[in-house]
């Protein structure tokens, strides 16, 4: 166990492998309303972000068995190089998950994954997922944590509320329904 908060009667633990079982349980649905997309600043020589509505909404459904097994075949093996796995669990019940890679040779350290069930959003289960990862990193003496985020207005926003700063946009590759990625990084300190 790495933590245990009290207040919220959150557990966290630290997996070897991901069970397809753990993604099952984490109901990644969202009804995504507003995006954040990628503008040209006026000097042309850097992006600034725009919220933008979405009209109709964008649904994310939940996990398919596909999607899980997909995921998987991306994950485990970071996992295996010397990354991490943590679950959150309420009463028995997986209601989040997070996911870091190995230190790479430039010192960072890629956040792959961070996923809260729908109904334990805006809980404080990702804050505290997000804080054990990247005190994880920081003992793998990372030099930076990197992010790839979706676009959404909830995930952006999150993000920048960990002191996260946003140094890009990139294609998706994983996640097609979502038309690009948020790529934030974050200096970590000694």
């Amino acid at each position: 166990m790495i933590v245990r908060n009290t207040v919220m009667n959150i557990q966290v633990d630290e997996l070897v492998t991901i069970d397809p079982e753990i993604m099952r349980q984490v109901d990644r649905s969202e009804n995504v309303e507003r995006l954040y997309c990628g503008r040209q600043i006026s000097n042309g020589l850097g992006l600034e972000l725009q919220k933008t509505d979405q009209d109709p909404s964008i649904k994310i459904p939940s996990w398919s068995e596909e999607g899980i097994m997909k995921r998987i075949k991306k994950w485990q093996p970071e996992i295996e190089k010397g990354g991490h796995i943590l679950a959150a669990s309420k009463g028995g019940k997986i209601v989040g998950f997070g996911i870091i890679g190995p230190k790479q040779t430039d010192g960072s350290i890629e956040l792959c994954a961070l996923f809260v069930s729908s109904e334990m959003r805006q809980s404080g289960v990702g804050t505290i997922l997000y804080h054990q990862l990247e005190g994880m990193a920081k003992k793998e003496k990372a030099k930076s944590l990197l992010i790839y985020s979706n676009p959404t207005e909830s995930a952006v926003d999150f993000y920048r509320k960990q002191n996260c700063e946003i140094i890009g946009i990139a294609n998706k590759s994983l996640v097609t329904h979502l038309p690009w990625d948020v790529v934030f990084a974050k200096p970590l300190e000694r």
